[in-house]
């Protein structure tokens, strides 16, 4: 099936221009040259090489992958090549094939994160790395980086420090507060994050009683698990102003619109791979689709736009009784002419919350609004309660964003607030 014509479909990642969104996963196709034969590797937007180490690894016994419903636990052990026999053996053609070229970079130490890198950062042909802090399978390295905020910061800086190659952390799931992760990632000088890897999961035969992977517990992927994914996604891009590439469970071009729509600014596509070899003109075919059909003339223009307000009347419903006088606590200063009253909780220092304040003011040349601005650091009962959503934007006492907001966004909450802009 050939591709449709029709809208701009390059995106940029860092400093690298991708043709389309669209990536093969790491993991799900080899090193690229293996679907050679099957798929223009130059047609994709990149092609995420499977994980290497510095040394040639073996991975896990068999039996290491299992499916269940709607996805498959795996555990393969990142067996691989080594970055040497990669460089030698496999990039030369990926470069012939003019394939984008993300890197998988694995480490049992920060030492073997940073020589790695270091070697391909010489390499002809690599487009830029993807730091893999994320494999829940494997028993050392890797998962004790990325489940640690210093452990992140720490890898991310040093391999930041011996090459100029574009760094994209790939942050683990399985954590309380993904977006926590990725702003260490950003303050460590990465410059995009992806997510999510697979998360830890465990299959048993109820017969023998015994695991049906050798490893016991692997990574679960597929569909079952995109909607987290997409949560996920969109929690990273309100976090962060570096770009987000979202992955878990695409298979259809639809699912990669919602990861864009949410904040992504290129998906990877893994397991689907597995299914259908040949989805990806499907999925370039749908999004262009999508495109025509919306007058999008660049899918940059889609990317984090997802509308959370809410019609005044439907909220009004939900957050008041019928006989409830209640209303929000009007700030200090409104007057009767003002649209919205709104209070912004930040502390110095804070860059999103410079940026958000920014988008306060722009706002407010068209639409009268009032601002108080809170500084959490002088509360500690503050501090406690919003600290890590910082900042928080309130509309008449009511949350309305936290770590980012658009112009559009806010435009739209202060609009169907009253109904009048």
């Amino acid at each position: 099936m050939g591709l449709a014509a029709g809208g701009d479909l390059t995106v940029k990642i860092g400093s690298l221009t991708l043709t389309n969104p669209v990536i093969a996963a790491s993991g799900c196709f080899g090193y690229g040259v293996e679907y050679a034969q099957m798929v223009d590797l130059a047609s994709l937007g990149g092609v995420a090489v499977k994980g290497l180490f510095l040394e040639e690894r073996e991975g896990h016994p068999a039996p290491r992958i299992v499916e269940t419903p709607a996805g498959m636990v795996n555990a393969i052990g990142l067996q691989g090549i080594g970055v040497r026999r990669f460089v030698d053996e496999k990039l030369p053609e990926l470069r012939a094939r003019r394939a984008t070229v993300f890197v998988n970079v694995c480490g049992t130490t920060l030492d073997e994160y940073v020589e790695v890198s270091r070697i391909l950062a010489d390499a002809e042909g690599v487009a830029a790395i993807e730091l893999n802090i994320s494999c829940p399978n494997i028993k050392e390295g890797g998962i004790q980086f990325g489940c640690s905020l210093n452990g992140t910061f720490d890898v991310v800086s040093a391999v930041r420090n011996v090459t100029r190659l574009p760094i994209i952390p790939k942050l683990t799931p399985n954590v309380t507060d993904v977006a926590s992760f990725a702003r260490a990632a950003e303050e460590a000088g990465a410059d995009a994050v992806s997510l999510v890897n697979t998360f830890l999961a465990m299959v048993i035969d109820v017969e023998t009683r015994r695991p049906k992977i050798s490893n016991i517990v692997g990574g679960l992927s597929g569909p079952a698990i995109r909607p987290i994914a997409v949560r996920m996604v969109y929690e990273c891009w309100q976090a962060v102003k570096i770009p987000v590439i979202g992955m878990g469970g695409i298979a259809e071009a639809r699912d990669a619109l919602e990861f864009i729509i949410a904040g992504a600014s290129a998906v990877q596509v893994g397991t689907a791979n597995f299914v259908e070899p040949l989805i990806w003109p499907n999925l370039l075919n749908g999004i262009r689709e999508y495109m025509q059909r919306h007058d999008l003339g660049r899918i940059a223009d889609l990317v984090g736009t997802l509308d959370t307000t809410q019609p005044a009347a439907e909220v009004r419903r939900r957050t008041e009784g019928p006989n409830d006088e209640r209303r929000a606590r009007p700030v200090q200063g409104a007057t009767s002419e003002n649209i919205g009253n709104l209070t912004l909780y930040s502390r110095p220092g804070c860059h999103l919350c410079d940026d958000m304040r920014a988008v306060i003011a722009r706002v407010a040349c068209t639409i009268p609004v009032t601002l108080q601005e809170v500084d959490i650091s002088t509360d500690a009962e503050l501090e406690a309660r919003y600290g890590p959503e910082i900042p928080v934007l309130l509309v008449d006492g009511m949350k309305a964003a936290k770590y980012r907001v658009t112009e559009q966004q806010l435009t739209r909450i202060l609009s169907g607030r009253v109904g009048r802009v």
